[in-house]
């Protein structure tokens, strides 16, 4: 509950209704994490709140997603694990530069601010 008040907090400040929830090691997770997941979702969603999860991790959360297909969570699966996206970290040279680039065009946190020194 102290998650889905800070969520509807931060909505309610920021005027929006859409939530990114990002999980990291996701393949450790056991079923009843997924389907606390799964609840943080519906609440929010009841609060008219949107919910993406990017459940973030190994190989081996395809298995889970794979198990938890093969034993009728469709639940969990519908609402956290809809689409899989493979991410590979730099591989070759092309990457390097697409990667510098962005650091080149990237004028975040203080876009058109004079500098302090």
């Amino acid at each position: 509950m102290r998650l889905i008040n800070k969520i509807k907090e931060a909505c309610a400040r920021n005027g929006g209704g859409t939530v990114a929830l990002f999980c990291d090691e996701a393949q450790r997770y056991d079923e009843n994490e997924y389907e606390w997941l799964r609840d943080v979702h519906d609440h929010l969603d009841r609060l008219q709140i949107r919910l993406f999860t990017f459940l973030v991790g190994q190989q081996e959360l395809l298995a889970v997603k794979t198990a938890l297909q093969r034993a009728r969570k469709t639940q969990i699966v519908a609402r956290l694990m809809v689409e899989e996206l493979a991410f590979f970290g730099i591989r070759n040279v092309r990457d390097v530069a697409t990667s510098l680039n962005g650091y080149d065009q990237t004028c975040f946190p203080c876009c058109g601010m004079p500098s302090s020194g």
